[in-house]
């Protein structure tokens, strides 16, 4: 292999590796009584706070199902969460639910699900 080829490699790897940013799971349980109660599922004063690349897991704990609304951001509508269940979707957008006139919401109750996802943060070299 040519010499200027390994280095143009070499540069590459180096490059893009200290870019990488490290997606996480980011878990929110629906507690029980929610459905009952009429509750949202958080508070809006407590938002999930996520980023774009992160998986969201909601697992449900109350005891009916549960189904995330989300007018296709910050991910796609979600699939019916039966008691005692989970459901995970990709954060694919910025997105903040306080700032929506319609914002995530169960779609069965419209109990509103308070999330922000923020742009992914630049990493730092340390």
């Amino acid at each position: 292999m040519n010499l200027r080829l390994v280095l143009i490699i070499q540069v590459f790897i180096v490059l893009f590796s200290s870019q990488q940013v490290l997606a996480k799971d980011v878990v929110f349980t629906i507690q029980e009584g929610t459905y009952d109660n009429e509750w949202d599922w958080n508070l809006k004063e407590d938002p999930v706070i996520a980023e774009v690349g992160d998986t969201l897991i909601i697992i449900n704990e109350d005891t009916e199902k549960a189904r995330l609304h989300t007018d296709g951001r910050p991910c796609p509508h979600g699939d019916v969460i039966e008691p005692g269940d989970s459901w995970s979707c990709l954060l694919t957008e910025p997105y903040n639910a306080l700032e929506e006139t319609n914002p995530t919401r169960d779609h069965f109750t419209y109990a509103l699900f308070w999330i922000i996802v923020n742009e992914t943060s630049s990493p730092t070299n340390e």
